[in-house]
């Protein structure tokens, strides 16, 4: 019994630097950034909690000054970085292909949604919206496909 009890309180005491365990498995309470493997002890508690309040600020930031790599060293002033993206009022570049429009098609009301009476050909119109609508169409007798893009045109009376 002695013998076993030995070898559980080395499996007990085994670290990822004396045994063949990965860095991985150290437990979370166990000093990972000043590189030694001291675990945390109740005495090491009361010593940092005797320090005062600066102290321990000076401490903390120069312990994450000395774990930051040179390459990631933050210059004074430095604040959070920002948003991802393009900034605000930066000019856009847009890969825009406009196609030929080959026929327009004006839609324009028939009747009155108010009071249902005819409209007729003499009111004045205007555009309300639009829309392009692209068509793939086979010429007559050839082998190949078109296409074809029409551009509606969706019409008001002016109000008199």
């Amino acid at each position: 019994m002695l013998a076993d009890l030995k070898e559980a309180h080395d499996r007990l005491n085994q670290n990822p630097s004396n045994s063949t365990r990965p860095p991985s498995t150290r437990a979370p309470w166990e000093k990972a950034d000043s590189g030694s493997d001291e675990a945390w002890t109740p005495q090491a508690a009361e010593a940092s909690a005797d320090q005062s309040g600066e102290d321990a600020a000076a401490a903390q930031n120069s312990e994450r000054d000395s774990m930051r790599p040179a390459c990631e060293a933050k210059p004074q002033g430095e604040s959070k970085p920002g948003r991802p993206g393009r900034r605000k009022g930066a000019p856009g570049a847009i890969r825009r292909q406009v196609l030929p429009v080959d026929a327009e098609k004006k839609h324009q009301p028939e009747t009155c949604a108010a009071c249902g009476a005819h409209l007729g050909e003499d009111l004045e119109y205007r555009p309300y919206t639009a829309r392009f609508e692209l068509n793939v169409v086979r010429p007559d007798g050839a082998m190949c496909l078109v296409l074809r893009q029409t551009k509606h045109i969706d019409l008001l009376s002016r109000p008199t």
